[in-house]
């Protein structure tokens, strides 16, 4: 609610999330995740994250929580203050619906996280919120627009593809 970082940011490979896939099973099948998120369960996941940290004796980084930002909006949050999710990260997360595109609320109930983790959802792009006055004032920038990036790897190589034309075609595997 400060503003600040409860525990630093972990890595999406790190092994504290290996448990999670067992408490995954219990609660809900891979069919169903997938016709909820558009993917199968994936310890790599911000939700196998979520759930191994409920699961844990860190759990209460979730309740003393206010917001859940991905990676690349949190840089967004420290570079101006705004805190919400860019809609390509939040894809990749298994924590977005892939029929509604928002957040799975369903999921959150199932696994027993708390709801009120969520920001606002964005779309790549989106401005309306400037560098902060501190920063701005520290790196001699004018307090410039702060614009939100397609925050996933793939979604970044799609949009840097030079689109020639009705031809042109973009694969990813």
């Amino acid at each position: 609610a400060s503003g600040e970082l409860l525990r630093q940011p972990v890595h999406y490979r790190d092994e504290r999330a290996a448990n999670a896939e067992k408490i995954f099973a219990q609660k809900m099948d891979n069919e169903t995740l997938y016709r909820l998120a558009g993917f199968p369960f994936g310890c790599v996941s911000t939700l196998a994250q979520l759930i191994a940290i409920n699961a844990s004796s860190e759990n209460n980084i979730l309740k003393d929580a206010e917001t859940l930002l991905m990676m690349p909006d949190l840089f967004r949050y420290f570079l101006c203050g705004h805190k919400a999710c860019e809609r390509t990260i939040a894809s990749s997360s298994l924590l977005l619906n892939v029929n509604s595109g928002k957040f799975c609320l369903e999921l959150f109930d199932t696994f027993g996280l708390p709801r009120e983790l969520l920001p606002e959802l964005i779309l790549p792009g989106v401005s309306g919120v400037d560098l902060s006055g501190d920063i701005a004032k520290e790196t001699g920038m004018n307090r410039a627009p702060v614009i939100a990036i397609a925050g996933h790897d793939t979604a970044c190589a799609a949009a840097a593809v030079p689109i020639v034309g009705a031809e042109t075609l973009f694969i990813s595997c």
